[in-house]
């Protein structure tokens, strides 16, 4: 079976629900949630894939833990994906929700490595470079990464531009040796 083609059925179904009732930006709160909560604990992931926890516990908890912090559609969302035994693909589905939401708001998200932490300032003027350039929203990331000497790396989009001092030294070596 396909899970991934699963859960980006889901999504979509969900992101076209959304855009029906003009409350995507909620729902895509509503996932960014979500998806939180998946990082802050295992125990969520291995409660909604256990096969001996009843259905009806299962949407105790949605309700309990994320009942007064999500839309209604985003909760009965949640209840049919029990219904349907899916509540496993949760996580992939929340994924996949946010991905179609960035697409179609033209939001791309970057990560910015550094060796030192950057101030506010110097961050905006990235983020604002990089909108300008990218003619899109900005999401960045900075990390930092003590290790790197020099310049910086860049990831976009799974590519990754990389103008640190060390993959300088590399791309020298690398043409002396040729």
């Amino acid at each position: 079976m396909d899970y991934s083609l699963i859960s980006v059925r889901y999504a979509k179904a969900l992101y076209s629900l959304s855009i029906d009732k003009n409350i995507s930006e909620k729902v895509n709160e509503d996932m960014q949630l979500i998806k939180e909560q998946y990082g802050n604990s295992n125990k969520l992931s291995e409660f909604l894939n256990s096969a001996v926890i009843p259905k009806n516990k299962k949407k105790k908890l949605f309700q309990d833990v994320f009942g007064e912090h999500v839309n209604e559609v985003t909760m009965k969302f949640l209840t049919m994906l029990v219904d349907n035994n899916r509540e496993g693909m949760l996580q992939y589905i929340t994924l996949d929700f946010i991905a179609m939401y960035k697409k179609e708001q033209q939001i791309k998200t970057v990560t910015l490595y550094t060796a030192i932490l950057l101030d506010k300032e110097y961050i905006a003027n990235i983020q604002s470079f990089l909108a300008k350039e990218l003619k899109s929203i900005v999401e960045l990331e900075v990390v930092v990464r003590e290790h790197l000497i020099g310049g910086f790396m860049l990831m976009l989009d799974g590519k990754l531009i990389d103008t640190t001092i060390s993959s300088k030294l590399k791309q020298i070596k690398k043409q002396l040796l040729s």
